[in-house]
């Protein structure tokens, strides 16, 4: 991958060589050392991957946010971001699920998919489910010497 020329001021680089020691994250601390070797040194980005043991692909993804973003691009972490696209509807579903709950999983699945178009495997409804508080009851059976009419008395 070819290196793109990277210039800054000696004050960022100041502060990216302090930053690389002094930031309470150490995942941070990676990047910023990284971006400080291309800054200061001008290493390749196979260098700096050996060296600071960043895939040298994030090596480049990294120097690229700095030079877009400046310092504070460094320190964004977008990790767990994703949402289940049940959660646009979940405020329906749960509603249909308490007025008319469901007797298993692939039930719930099955009216998920009427309602939304969505279609999800039973062990992912069962999660979104469990997350918004609703689980299966299991039922036991009826003893077969269970006398109905002394039960109800």
């Amino acid at each position: 991958m070819p290196t793109l020329p990277f210039k800054i001021s000696k004050a960022d680089i100041e502060r990216l060589s302090y930053e690389r020691y002094a930031y309470p994250h150490p995942m941070m601390q990676k990047r910023i050392f990284a971006v400080y070797l291309k800054a200061a040194l001008d290493y390749s980005n196979q260098s700096i991957s050996s060296i600071t043991g960043i895939h040298s692909n994030t090596v480049s993804h990294w120097v690229s946010v700095y030079a877009q973003q400046g310092f504070e691009g460094l320190l964004t972490n977008n990790y767990g971001t994703n949402k289940s696209k049940l959660e646009e509807h979940a405020e329906s579903i749960l509603d249909s699920f308490l007025t008319h709950p469901p007797i298993n999983a692939s039930e719930a699945a099955d009216r998920i998919m009427e309602m939304t178009g969505i279609d999800r495997s039973t062990q992912q409804v069962r999660v979104f489910m469990k997350r918004h508080g609703i689980r299966f009851i299991k039922c036991g059976h009826i003893p077969s010497k269970a006398d109905n009419e002394a039960q109800q008395h």
